[in-house]
């Protein structure tokens, strides 16, 4: 067949599309054992396949030096960095690099202004914010970049506003059937509440413990691991 063909002589493009293929369909591929150590955008994929985040982020960055112009690698190894490392140091650093030649991105720009936030650049994380091309949005988006204006306001000190943005994000996934941003945006909520020890943490804290069981491992354990230390 064509993948069979494509990967006589593999280029590193033909490579990362027949692991791509090898995700997503029921292709059979022949061994390319050899030559997959070539494509990092594969070894970026088996890393985070086999949970070695570590790993991921560190062949998302070698990815991102070969194709720096694409927001693919940033939105993989900032998306680890920030979701399962909590590295958001690592994350700002990864998807900067990315937002020069990708301006207005929704996806990329939400994601570095969560990195910006947890860092408490209140104001950077807004101008991330306002760089988003609201055209660009699709259902999924809303709902993280209400939830990611939210953290912003709780960071910036104003709790009312930021706990009334987490809501209606919650609100719109819920509208939108999205479960798992339900529990993700009521697990970030409930950090804020109990970061700035207000009334409802308590209540917010077993609201996202029952939420969160509802995801699928690694991230079940992640958020539990998080709300338990915070």
């Amino acid at each position: 067949n064509f993948c069979e063909f494509s990967l006589l002589e593999p280029s590193e493009n033909s490579i990362a599309q027949a692991a791509w293929l090898s995700r997503n369909t029921y292709i059979r591929l022949p061994s390319i054992s050899s030559d997959i150590d070539k494509s990092y955008e594969a070894k970026t994929w088996t890393a985070t396949k086999n949970e070695d985040w570590d790993l991921a982020v560190k062949n998302a960055i070698s990815w991102q030096d070969e194709q720096p112009f694409s927001s693919r690698p940033a939105m993989h190894g900032g998306m680890i960095a920030n979701a399962t490392l909590d590295d958001y140091v690592l994350a700002e650093n990864i998807l900067r690099k990315a937002e020069y030649s990708n301006r207005g991105d929704a996806q990329l720009g939400n994601n570095l202004a969560f990195a910006l936030a947890k860092q408490n650049k209140i104001e950077e994380a807004i101008q991330a914010i306002n760089r988003i091309n609201p055209s660009t949005l699709n259902g999924r988006l809303e709902v993280c970049i209400k939830a990611t204006e939210g953290l912003i306001k709780f960071r910036s000190g104003d709790h009312e506003s930021g706990r009334d943005l987490y809501r209606n994000a919650i609100n719109t996934a819920d509208n939108y059937h999205f479960a798992d941003l339900i529990a993700i945006a009521k697990s970030y909520l409930a950090i804020e509440e109990m970061q700035c020890n207000s009334p409802t943490h308590t209540n917010a804290f077993q609201e996202a413990m029952t939420e969160i069981e509802s995801l699928p491992e690694p991230f079940k354990s992640l958020h539990k691991k998080r709300l338990d230390s915070t």
